[in-house]
């Protein structure tokens, strides 16, 4: 979220779920910066843990009109955080329909992350040549 080319805008408090609402900042990037340069996400912070709450976001790869996008943008939360080599990971997922005046709405769908490890093989990363 800090690499070289993305911006954040000042935190500023904005609804969450129910009567609740957390600081966020809106992540956006440079010019042709990665897949989906026109991209955003908003990044909620819990306040007292300092961990990745939830982050909004649309989805312009593949050549989506940024404009369009943002007429049905998402979130994911994240919960049930575990230290793996001390690196918190959230294991718990929840997929959302979002929006800026209140926050999270329908829950959408949700997933378990598990078995959490780190690989020695920096190769699985490798992009593939190919269907």
């Amino acid at each position: 979220m800090n690499d070289p080319g993305t911006h954040h805008t000042d935190p500023k408090k904005l609804p969450y779920q129910e009567n609740d609402s957390l600081m966020t900042t809106k992540l956006t990037f440079g010019e042709n910066i990665g897949d989906a340069p026109d991209d955003w996400y908003v990044v909620y912070q819990n306040e007292e843990s300092q961990v990745l709450e939830a982050m909004a976001y649309i989805v312009t790869f593949g050549g989506r009109d940024q404009e369009k996008a943002a007429q049905n943008p998402h979130a994911i939360s994240y919960s049930d955080y575990k230290k793996v080599e001390d690196i918190p990971f959230a294991q718990q997922w929840k997929f959302w329909n979002w929006s800026e005046k209140n926050g999270l709405a329908e829950q959408l769908g949700k997933a378990t992350i598990s078995n959490i490890q780190f690989s020695d093989d920096a190769s699985i990363f490798d992009k593939k040549e190919g269907p």
